[in-house]
């Protein structure tokens, strides 16, 4: 999380979390995710990674995200459904 709002902070367009889980498993503070929100910070919830691109060196075709493939899981019983969550206005 700390990261995330750093890296919104020095600049960055866009900066983006990325999760496997639902909000309600997120490893963060409820106030974190609020000032996260009302920072610009996107939530990419329930996704997982298909595979990390990268050459011979383990360098990586684009950055952050562009660099991987990523595939909605199915999320378990009773979860929330899968979604992107845009920054709140």
């Amino acid at each position: 999380m700390d990261s995330v709002r750093t890296a919104k902070r020095l600049g960055a367009d866009e900066a983006t979390i990325v999760y496997r889980r639902g909000m309600a498993e997120l490893p963060a503070r409820a106030e974190e995710v609020h000032h996260a929100e009302q920072e610009g910070i996107r939530f990419e919830l329930l996704v997982a990674p298909l595979e990390v691109l990268g050459d011979e060196n383990r360098w990586s075709p684009g950055s952050g995200a562009s660099a991987w493939s990523w595939a909605n899981r199915t999320p378990p019983a009773g979860a929330d459904p899968p979604r992107s969550r845009a920054p709140s206005s």
